[in-house]
């Protein structure tokens, strides 16, 4: 018998993996303090889990602040959006929320480990436009479709770090073993530690060939990529090698 109705379509779910935020640049921030400029920093908080992280604090950043720094999320079956505010530090009294945005991560699964360059829009406590930060985004599935399931019961056993504090060392993260995954290569180094956020990256380096306005960065698995400072633009490949003088 067929339905009476069209069946109603499932919210995408992001499976198991973890991704890689580079939380990049602020701009056009509204100054909180009256005498001095701002001194900001983010916050980024996965919703459903523990996992929560935050930048360091450019002091005198004022309107905008350029951090680059990158965090790891272990992402589970049900986690698809976080909380991302930017604050402001004060000496004296509590920190002043400049403004915050809940940021949808749930299309992310979809780009097969491409980064993804997204300005996200703040909003005050009045709702009002609040500036806007750059963050980019690389998704890593850890296991097949088939495999979801167990490694979402394992993985919604562990205590994450908290604004990247150390994990609990007494809880199993590890995922199921996959029977089908191919012996392990004695000649391969070893992949980082999803579970580890990495240190801070040094300031982007002048790669020789690379046209003006372009910065070569690298995400967490020690992988460059290019951003064009002016048009936003990310890729993968060398600039030089696709747009020729």
């Amino acid at each position: 018998v067929p339905y009476p109705f069209p069946p109603p379509r499932e919210t995408p779910r992001m499976g198991y993996g973890t991704l890689n935020v580079n939380v990049v640049e602020a701009s056009n921030l509204p100054s909180k303090d009256m005498l001095s400029k701002n001194d900001p920093y983010c916050k980024l908080d996965l919703q459903g889990s523990t996992q929560a992280f935050k930048t360091k604090v450019i002091s005198g950043g004022g309107k905008t602040a350029r951090w680059e720094e990158q965090f790891n999320f272990n992402i589970i079956d049900g986690n698809t959006q976080f909380l991302l505010s930017v604050m402001d530090k004060d000496k004296f009294s509590s920190d002043d929320t400049i403004g915050s945005a809940m940021v949808d991560i749930s299309n992310l699964f979809q780009t097969n480990g491409q980064p993804v360059d997204r300005w996200v829009t703040l909003k005050d406590k009045k709702n009002r436009d609040a500036g806007q930060v750059r963050l980019i985004f690389i998704w890593k599935p850890t296991h097949s479709p088939a495999a979801a399931p167990a490694a979402a019961a394992v993985g919604g056993k562990y205590t994450n770090p908290l604004h990247g504090g150390p994990a609990n060392p007494y809880v199993n993260t590890a995922a199921p073993p996959n029977p089908y995954a191919p012996p392990p290569n004695p000649y391969q180094a070893p992949p980082p530690n999803p579970y580890q956020a990495p240190p801070p990256p040094p300031p982007p380096a002048a790669t020789p060939g690379l046209p003006p306005g372009w910065e070569c960065h690298r995400d967490a698995s020690g992988r460059p990529y290019y951003v064009n400072s002016v048009t936003r633009q990310t890729q993968w490949d060398m600039p030089s090698a696709v747009f020729k003088p």
